[in-house]
């Protein structure tokens, strides 16, 4: 079993170092070598609903694909969005069905619902849709730099983010 290969990894605190890890940025896949049996139609990867890698019916059990690499379908048979919103719970989700697998625990199936979007369409203007509320101007604009911030990984790139934001406030767009 699985924690017979790994029992360091049963207590759900302690960190794994993967062996290889790949990052890909943008709207589209990177093309991806190291893996050449495995088709990708279009560059995508084809997941199950635990965001599994399969090819041709065959599933690979601790090969996982999450964001832009991954062809994802949710329960309903619609497609997930390429967005960051959707691969940082893809993510997330990975892991934690990773952690489940060390751990000899079910796993659980990936549904995306999303959560709404803002799109900022000049200084102090926006539109938002969320949950349903829909809204434009400098409320939807705050709130888009606001979900922004509280997205930044440390306090330091918040801070960075903020007065880069602030002295752009101040002054004219450069063109």
């Amino acid at each position: 079993t699985t924690t017979e290969a790994f029992p360091l990894l049963r207590a759900e605190k302690k960190k794994i170092a993967p062996d290889m890890v790949v990052w890909t940025a943008g709207i589209k896949p990177g093309s991806l070598e190291t893996i050449p049996a495995i088709s990708r139609p279009e560059g995508f990867f084809v997941v199950d609903a635990f965001l599994r890698v399969k090819d041709s019916g065959r599933v690979f059990h601790n090969v996982y694909a999450a964001g832009d690499c991954a062809l994802i379908t949710n329960p309903d048979g619609t497609f997930v969005p390429q967005l960051a919103q959707a691969a940082a719970e893809e993510g997330g989700f990975v892991a934690k069905n990773i952690l489940a697998a060390i751990n000899d625990r079910q796993q659980r199936i990936f549904a995306f619902k999303r959560k709404g979007f803002i799109l900022p369409i000049g200084k102090g203007t926006a539109i938002a849709s969320i949950k349903g509320f829909v809204f434009d101007g400098f409320f939807a604009w705050w709130l888009n730099r606001t979900i922004y911030l509280m997205n930044m990984p440390t306090f330091k790139h918040k801070l960075k983010v903020a007065w880069i934001w602030t002295a752009g406030l101040f002054m004219k767009r450069k063109i």
